[in-house]
């Protein structure tokens, strides 16, 4: 192809089969570390995750004035509600739920 009088060759193949092969061995290999810490790590929750819960508590009850925070921002919380419709709310499926979206969230961020 001829830009401003140069020749600049383009390559049509932007993605190689190697590293289509590496990506799915980083994503297995995640998931797999995800399935067998989970339960080494399935009571640990910070700060943050307590306030995520608690704010996709607040708009499972309806009350949207009161689940706005200036801290936590509302996307984790509203990718945790459908989770806590499935799972129940008791505090125990509430810390599953909130390990299980993270693995969810953390294998999407490697895809992009």
């Amino acid at each position: 192809m001829h830009i401003l009088n140069r020749d600049i060759t383009l390559n049509k193949a932007v993605l190689s089969s190697r590293f289509d092969l590496r990506l799915i061995l980083v994503l297995i290999t995640y998931t797999i570390l995800g399935i067998i810490l989970f339960r080494y790590y399935q009571y640990q929750i910070s700060s943050d995750g307590i306030g995520y819960i608690s704010i996709a508590k607040s708009y499972m009850s309806g009350n949207f004035y009161g689940a706005i925070s200036d801290y936590w921002g509302p996307l984790i919380s509203w990718l945790l509600i459908p989770f806590l419709f499935l799972f129940g709310q008791t505090p125990v499926t509430v810390l599953h739920s909130t390990k299980i979206l993270s693995l969810i969230i953390g294998f999407f961020t490697i895809t992009v």
